[in-house]
C-alpha cells in the first residue's frame, strides 16, 4: 500500500481550513470570556470572604471585651459581698465578746 499526496489544493480544503480557523477563534474568545467572568466572580467572593473574616475577628474582640468587663464587675460584686460579710462577722464577734 502506497500513500501519495497530490500537490493541489481544492476549494473544499480552503473552506474547511477557513472554517476551522474561524471556529477556533470564536471558541477561544468564548473560553477567554468565561475565564474573565470566573476571575471577576472569584475576586468578588474573595473580597466577601475577607470581609466576613474581618467581621468575625471584630465580633470576637467585642465578645472578649464584654467577657472581661463582666469578670471585672463580678469581682467587684464579690469583693463588696466579702467586705459586707467581714463586717457582719466582726460585729457578731464583738457582740458575742461583749456579752
Amino acid at each position: 500500500m502506497q500513500f501519495s499526496l497530490e500537490p493541489r489544493i481544492s476549494w473544499g480544503d480552503v473552506l474547511m481550513t477557513t472554517g476551522l480557523v474561524i471556529s477556533g477563534v470564536i471558541a477561544f474568545g468564548q473560553v477567554s470570556e468565561g475565564v474573565t467572568l470566573n476571575a471577576s466572580a472569584i475576586e468578588v467572593i474573595d473580597g466577601d470572604i475577607r470581609q466576613l473574616a474581618q467581621d468575625h475577628r471584630n465580633r470576637l474582640q467585642l465578645e472578649r471585651a464584654d467577657r472581661e468587663r463582666m469578670r471585672l464587675e463580678m469581682r467587684e460584686d464579690l469583693r463588696a459581698i466579702s467586705e459586707k460579710l467581714d463586717r457582719i462577722i466582726e460585729s457578731k464577734l464583738l457582740e458575742s465578746e461583749g456579752t
